[in-house]
């Protein structure tokens, strides 16, 4: 393929390939299946959410024991990943909302959350300016709304190259 780290197709590991790509060091190997227990139960938990196989897998595939960040995209670590949906910047959201935050935007955007949205099956972009309001508005005016994980890693590539936090390679 001409790149210097081996191509994966699965759409969480190519989520942590392109933040190494773009300087994070991603710490330890995916999640066992005890230490994701704490955070499935959690997910399990909202009341009126959809379960999600794609999306529980693709966070399975995604975290790390620790948190990990490039470029401004911080990735929530296991260790804190429930606290902090309970107590963090969307804790204002009704529980039975189904939205799930596993990382945000530092720095631009400030703090913008990247959420799973359990009610609705996908993943999408809350600014955080939105924070305290009715859900429906929350939901309309979120950014970035993806019904498919490996939609929302080639944005997150499109964006990456744009902003230059990585160079294009092209297959020779």
């Amino acid at each position: 393929m001409g790149t210097d780290t081996p191509h994966t197709s699965m759409p969480g590991d190519r989520f942590v390939e392109l933040l190494q790509q773009m300087g994070a060091r991603v710490r330890g190997d995916k999640l066992s299946d005890e230490q994701f227990s704490p955070i499935h139960q959690f997910l399990l938990s909202h009341p009126n959410a959809k379960y999600c196989p794609e999306l529980v897998g693709f966070l399975k595939d995604i975290l790390r024991t620790e948190e990990y960040q490039a470029c401004g995209f911080i990735v929530t670590g296991a260790a804190d990943f429930v606290r902090k949906n309970r107590n963090g910047a969307l804790s204002e959201r009704p529980v039975d909302s189904g939205l799930v935050e596993f990382a945000y935007w530092d720095g631009e955007t400030g703090g913008d959350s990247w959420c799973f949205d359990f009610a609705y099956g996908c993943i999408r972009c809350i600014p955080v300016g939105l924070c305290g309001e009715p859900l429906s508005e929350v939901r309309a005016r979120s950014y970035g709304v993806f019904y498919d994980t490996q939609w929302y890693v080639s944005f997150l590539r499109a964006v990456a190259e744009d902003q230059e936090w990585i160079t294009r390679r092209f297959a020779p």
